[in-house]
Formats: structure tokens, C-alpha cells, sequence
């Protein structure tokens, strides 16, 4: 638990350098899932020909994985860029976004339709069925709104609570933690995503990035899976 005390020790995680090697790794395998899934989903499959494509796919469930899964990635890699070079709160701007991202992935692994559903939704249907509010509310609790909010509060809207991504305040938390938070939820997401690529028949074309990213992970020795909610600090 992050005190709301700055003055207050911080909870210690895993070096940062583990956890930046574990951001390195979902990103870019999650750029290549993406490529070879929209490559195979644009190709193959029986919407084009059924007509349920209203742009001409071959399975829409797997295009709709797939821009989800290159969308993650492109935010995942834009947050790692702007960390390294110190930018904290544009990062963390971003990984509010990649909170969202892993709403959807929950959602298309969970049912398949939703990934075809997605690509084909118009404005009000992607506000109203899609939105992060309706999607925790059908996850059950696999998503607290208090996590969301937190992520919102500090890294959404400028706020006063953004002193926290600060480094010239003494408010600000440890970099250590914000490298740790960006790991843990891609370890989140990544999982999420590979359940989705097999309930849409595609694992045997990701095979070797799956057994890639298992096989790196397996050396790290940080738990990502910690739930690390953000500081709210009231004074410097």
C-alpha cells in the first residue's frame, strides 16, 4: 500500500531494471501479436463472405483483437520512451490508457463476439457498451473502480494529485514505483490478451512469441502482479 504521506516510507519493488525489462518485452511482443493477427484475421475466416464485415475482414473477432493488441503496444512503447527520458506524467497519461486496453482484452477473452462486435460498433454503441464504466460493471470485480480513478485523478486530467509524477516535488513518488506500475499492468494484460488469441483459434500463430516472452519472463524475478494503488498526497 502507497501511503498518502509522503513523509512516509514507500513499499519496496523489484528493481526498476527488471521491470523495464519486463515493459521492453509485452511491448514489442505484443506489437508482433498484433501484426500476425491482423495479417490473419484480414485473410482468413468467413465474414467476408457471410457479409457480417462491414469492412470486408475475414473474422472480425481476430481484427478486432488484433488493433487492441497493437494499440496496447504502441502506448505501452510511447510510455517506456517517455519514462526513460524522465517525462513521468505523460507516461503515466498513457498508462491510464493501457488500463483501459486491458479492460478490453478482459472483455474479448471473455467473449469472442465482443472482438467482432468492437471494429463494427458506431459512436453510441462504443460510448454506452464499451465504455470503462460498462466494462468493469460486466467484469464482476475483476476491475476496482478505485484503481481507475487513481490512474484518473493523477495521470488523467491535470490535477493537483499530479504533484505525485512531479520529480521537482517533494511529493513525488519513487521512479522505481512508476516502473513497476507499467509492469504489472502489462503482466495483467499480457495473459488476458494470449487467453483471447486462443478462444479465437489463433495461439498456433503467436507460438513462438508466447514461448518467447514465457521464456524471459521465467529469469525475472519481480512479482508484477502486486496491486499498487497510487499515492494521494496533500502537502509537500
Amino acid at each position: 500500500m502507497i501511503p498518502e504521506d509522503p513523509s512516509l516510507p514507500f513499499p519496496e519493488t523489484p528493481p526498476f531494471a527488471e521491470a523495464e525489462q519486463v515493459s521492453t518485452l509485452i511491448a514489442s511482443a505484443m506489437t508482433r501479436v498484433g501484426e500476425l493477427l491482423f495479417v490473419g484475421g484480414a485473410l482468413v475466416g468467413n465474414d467476408r463472405v457471410a457479409e457480417r464485415s462491414r469492412w470486408g475482414y475475414g473474422d472480425d473477432r481476430v481484427v478486432g483483437l488484433a488493433v487492441v493488441a497493437e494499440v496496447g503496444a504502441d502506448l505501452a512503447a510511447s510510455a517506456l520512451t517517455l519514462l526513460r527520458a524522465g517525462h513521468r506524467y505523460a507516461a503515466m497519461a498513457l498508462l491510464r490508457q493501457i488500463v483501459e486496453t486491458e479492460y478490453l482484452t478482459w472483455a474479448f477473452a471473455h467473449d469472442t463476439e465482443e472482438a467482432r462486435r468492437w471494429p463494427n460498433a458506431d459512436d453510441d454503441e462504443l460510448r454506452n457498451f464499451f465504455s470503462p464504466r460498462e466494462l468493469r460493471r460486466r467484469s464482476q470485480g475483476a476491475f476496482r473502480v478505485e484503481e481507475y480513478r487513481s490512474h484518473c485523478a493523477v495521470g488523467g486530467h491535470p490535477s493537483p494529485k499530479s504533484r505525485s509524477l512531479l520529480s521537482s516535488h517533494s511529493a513525488a513518488v519513487p521512479v522505481d514505483w512508476l516502473w513497476t506500475d507499467l509492469a504489472m499492468h502489462l503482466s495483467r494484460l499480457w495473459p488476458l490478451l494470449m487467453d483471447a488469441v486462443d478462444n479465437v483459434g489463433m495461439s498456433s500463430v503467436v507460438a513462438d512469441v508466447q514461448v518467447l516472452v514465457a521464456s524471459n519472463l521465467g529469469t525475472l524475478s519481480g512479482e508484477w502482479d502486486a496491486d499498487l494503488p497510487w499515492p494521494t498526497p496533500e502537502g509537500e
